[in-house]
């Protein structure tokens, strides 16, 4: 398995089959904001053999990134 790249924009907002990780500007639409918000556990990000979930504070932090156009 690939591991995804969020700090080269071409696989960040790349379409993955009608999604994308990040759409610039829309949270709402990014497959990461679902990821790092999900309470499922097997679609959650980070997956729990990784690491914690992430803390209120930093889904904030990616929303607001998204929202400003992920640069």
């Amino acid at each position: 398995m690939s591991k995804p790249r969020f700090d080269v924009e071409e696989p960040a907002f790349a379409d993955l089959g009608g999604r994308r990780a990040i759409v610039p500007g829309d949270p709402a639409k990014s497959e990461m904001i679902r990821r790092i918000t999900s309470a499922d556990p097997a679609v959650r990000m980070p997956l729990a053999a990784a690491g914690p979930p992430l803390t209120d504070t930093q889904v904030a932090l990616i929303r607001r990134w998204i929202e400003q156009g992920a640069r």
